[in-house]
C-alpha cells in the first residue's frame, strides 16, 4: 500500500490520476496550497504529486517541502522544456511529467520516487556524473596554459563579459570538462556570464538568489566543493543538478564573492584531484583580480569605443551642434533620416540640417535650456520628425530625434501579436486537461473493460471532458461572434430574481447565503434581457468560486447618478492590486479551468447598452462588482462588440 497526495484543481487531472492506481493505495485529494498544508500535519505521503496550474505550480513545491523537507514531489506539467522543468527543480521536485502522460509513464515515475527518494530523479540539465575511479595528475603543458591565461589576463583591461569567456576558454583547455558555466552577480542575483554544454534557454534566463544556494554558501565558506560534500535536496545540490556540476570554485575579491565557477564532470571520467584543485584555485584568484581591477578602475579609452559604437548604432539619430553652432556629431540613422552624409555637414553651419531643425537648436542653446518633443517637417525628405534638443554645458546641444510613423497596422502585426500566443497557451491548458482524463482511461479500458463499474465511469469522463471541450469551442464562437441587441421594456429587479432563481440550487450546494437588498422604486428599464442576464450570470459565477469554502452573497439595486445600478458582492479572498487591471481582458483568469472570458463578455454587454460593468472597493475583503444601466434606455441595436 502506497499513500499519495495529489494537489490539483482541476477534476479531469484527479479523476486520471484516481484511475491509474492500484486499489490498495490510499489517495488524498487537495485542491489549493492551504488544504494541502493543513493535510500534511496528520499524513506522510511516499509521494506529492503537484499540478502545475495558475494557482499551484513551482511555489506550491516550495511550500510544500518547507512544511514536509522530505517529501518526493511530483510535478505534472504541460510546459516540457528545458527551462520550466529547471525552474520545477530549484524549487525541490524530485521529477516531472509532461501533460497528457500515459498511465505505465506516471506509475514509472511513481516506482522511481519510492525505490531512491534519497536521490533526485530529475536530471534537467545534468548529465549522468560518472563515479570518481581514477585521478590524472595535472601535465606541465596544463601548468603552462594557466600561467600563459593570467600573464594575458593581467596585461589588458577587460570587461567582465571577456573576463568570463576567456576564463571559460581557458578551463576547457585545461580541465576538458563536459559542461562549464561561469557564475557572475548582476543586479541583486547571480546570473550565467559564460558557458559551455548548458541549453541557451537556460543560460540566458536562470537567476539564482544570493541569499541562499550557491553563492550564499560560497560568501559563507569562501572555498570550493563537491557535490557529494552536500547531502539531498541541499539547496546548494539542487542548484549544481540543474547546472550539470560536480564541483563548484568561488571567484572572491577582497571581502566579497561576485561570482563563480562551475564545473561538470571531466570528458575522461577522470576525478579532480589536489593539483587540480590547486590549478582551479589558481585561475579563479586571477579572475578575480582581472574582475576587480575592471570594476575598480575600467578603460576610458574601451569606455569611449563604447560610447562611439552606442551612438553609432542608436535606432534614432543623433547629432551635437557645438557652442559656435556647427556640426560637431553626426550618427548613421541621423544621416539616413535627413538624406545627408555626415562628412558633408561635420564642421558646418546647423542651418545645413534644415531651418526648422536648425530654430530648435539655437533656441535650446540661447535659452540653455531643455526642448523636448518638438515636432517639425523636413521640407526635403518629407518626413515628419520628433526632436529632443537637452543643452550640455560647454559641449554644445545634443538632439536625439526620430521619424514620427503614420498611425497603421499591416497584416504582420496582426499575425505576430503576442495576443495569440497568450490566445493559444490558454486554449492549449484547457483542451489538454481533457485530453489527459481520456487517454488515461482508454489506456486502461482494455485491462478493465470487465468491470462495469469502470466502463460506467469511463464513459462518463469520456462525456464530460468532450462536453468541457466542447463548451471551450463554444466560448470562443461566443466571443468571436457579432452581438446583437433586442432590446424591450422591463423592471430590474424582477430580471434580477429570475438570474438569482437558476444560481439557487449551486449556491445551496456551496454553502452560499444569499442577501438581496433590492430598490422597489426602480421603474422599467429598456435592455435585452437575456443578453443583460448573461452578464450577470457571468460575474455571479465568478463570485461563487471565489468562495470554494462558502460565503455570503449580497445583491443590491439603486438608482444612483442617473442610473440603475446592480451590485454583486462576495466574502471571498478579493482582486490582488495586481490583477486589478488585467481582470476585463480577454482570456486573463486565474483559475485552471475556464477561457477567462466571463467577465470580458459581461463587459462588452454593458458596452453594449451604453452602461459599465467595473470593479469597485468594498471595504472588509472580498469582491464587488457594479453594473450601472442607464435609466433613459438606448443600445447599440447592432454592436459588433469590438
Amino acid at each position: 500500500m502506497n499513500v499519495y497526495l495529489i494537489i490539483a484543481d482541476d477534476r479531469a487531472l484527479r479523476d486520471t490520476v484516481k484511475a491509474t492506481m492500484s486499489p490498495s493505495d490510499v489517495l488524498f485529494f487537495e485542491s489549493t496550497q492551504e488544504g494541502a498544508l493543513r493535510r500534511l500535519v496528520t499524513i506522510d505521503p511516499d509521494v506529492v504529486l503537484i499540478d502545475d496550474s495558475p494557482s499551484l505550480g513551482s511555489e506550491a513545491i516550495k511550500n510544500v517541502l518547507s512544511a514536509h523537507p522530505n517529501a518526493p514531489v511530483l510535478a505534472l506539467t504541460a510546459h516540457a522544456d528545458a527551462e520550466s522543468l529547471a525552474e520545477f527543480t530549484l524549487a525541490g521536485a524530485r521529477a516531472s511529467l509532461a501533460k497528457p502522460f500515459s498511465c505505465d509513464a506516471i506509475l514509472e515515475k511513481l516506482t522511481e520516487l519510492q525505490v531512491s527518494s534519497a536521490e533526485s530523479d530529475v536530471r534537467v540539465l545534468a548529465s549522468q556524473t560518472p563515479p570518481e575511479t581514477t585521478h590524472e595528475e595535472p601535465t606541465g603543458s596544463q601548468y603552462r596554459t594557466v600561467m600563459r591565461w593570467l600573464t594575458r589576463i593581467a596585461s589588458g583591461k577587460r570587461s567582465a563579459s571577456r573576463i568570463s569567456q576567456s576564463l571559460l576558454e581557458v578551463l576547457d583547455d585545461v580541465f576538458a570538462v563536459t559542461r562549464c558555466t561561469i557564475l557572475f552577480e548582476s543586479e541583486g542575483v547571480a546570473k550565467v556570464a559564460a558557458s559551455m554544454g548548458l541549453p541557451d534557454a537556460i543560460a540566458s534566463d536562470l537567476e539564482l538568489p544570493l541569499t541562499e544556494g550557491i553563492m550564499a554558501w560560497l560568501r559563507r565558506q569562501r572555498s570550493m566543493a563537491s557535490l557529494e560534500d552536500f547531502p539531498d535536496r541541499h539547496p546548494v545540490r539542487r542548484e549544481m543538478v540543474v547546472l550539470g556540476a560536480s564541483i563548484v570554485v568561488p571567484i572572491a575579491t577582497g571581502d566579497d564573492v561576485p561570482g563563480a565557477i562551475l564545473l561538470g564532470a571531466r570528458s575522461a571520467g577522470t576525478s579532480f584531484g589536489t593539483e587540480d584543485r590547486e590549478l582551479l584555485s589558481i585561475l579563479s584568484k586571477g579572475a578575480a583580480t582581472a574582475l576587480d581591477h575592471e570594476r575598480r578602475f575600467g578603460s576610458l579609452a574601451v569606455e569611449h569605443a563604447e560610447l562611439a559604437q552606442f551612438v553609432s548604432e542608436l535606432p534614432s539619430g543623433m547629432v551635437l551642434i557645438a557652442v559656435d553652432k556647427s556640426v560637431a556629431l553626426m550618427n548613421a540613422r541621423a544621416e539616413s533620416l535627413l538624406s545627408l552624409q555626415a562628412s558633408h555637414v561635420l564642421g558646418q553651419s546647423v542651418q545645413r540640417l534644415g531651418s526648422k531643425f536648425a530654430n530648435v537648436a539655437l533656441r535650446a542653446l540661447a535659452d540653455d535650456k531643455s526642448l523636448l518633443r518638438q515636432e517639425v517637417r523636413d521640407p526635403a525628405t518629407g518626413l515628419t520628425l520628433g526632436l529632443s534638443a537637452t543643452p550640455m554645458p560647454g559641449r554644445g546641444v545634443g538632439i536625439v530625434f526620430n521619424e514620427i510613423p503614420k498611425a497603421r497596422t499591416t497584416a504582420k502585426d496582426i499575425a505576430y501579436s503576442p495576443f495569440w500566443e497568450y490566445l493559444a497557451g490558454r486554449v492549449a491548458q484547457e483542451i489538454k486537461n481533457p485530453l489527459v482524463a481520456i487517454s488515461a482511461f482508454a489506456q486502461l479500458l482494455p485491462r478493465k473493460y470487465d468491470d462495469a463499474e469502470f466502463r460506467n465511469e469511463f464513459s462518463a469522463v469520456v462525456m464530460r471532458e468532450v462536453n468541457r471541450i466542447d463548451g471551450v469551442a463554444d466560448a470562443l464562437f461566443a466571443f468571436s461572434r457579432e452581438q446583437h441587441m433586442d432590446t424591450h421594456k422591463e423592471r430590474l429587479n424582477e430580471m434580477v430574481e429570475r438570474v438569482l432563481k437558476n444560481f439557487s440550487e449551486e449556491m445551496e450546494a456551496r454553502a452560499i447565503i444569499l442577501e438581496k437588498s433590492l430598490d422597489e422604486s426602480i421603474a422599467e428599464a429598456s435592455f435585452d434581457s437575456d443578453q443583460f442576464g448573461k452578464a450577470i450570470q457571468h460575474v455571479l459565477q465568478n463570485a461563487m468560486e471565489a468562495m470554494p469554502e462558502g460565503g455570503v452573497l449580497r445583491i443590491e439595486t439603486a438608482q444612483r447618478n442617473g442610473d440603475y445600478q446592480l451590485r454583486v458582492r462576495d466574502t471571498g479572498q478579493g482582486v490582488t492590486d495586481q490583477v486589478r487591471p488585467l481582470i476585463f481582458l480577454p482570456f486573463f483568469s486565474t483559475k485552471e479551468r475556464g477561457m477567462g472570458l466571463g467577465l470580458t463578455m459581461a463587459s462588452r454587454i454593458m458596452d453594449s447598452h451604453h452602461g459599465s460593468l467595473k470593479l469597485i472597493e468594498q471595504s472588509g475583503g472580498g469582491g464587488a462588482f457594479e453594473f450601472s444601466l442607464p435609466k433613459t434606455g438606448g443600445t447599440n441595436a447592432d454592436h459588433s462588440g469590438d
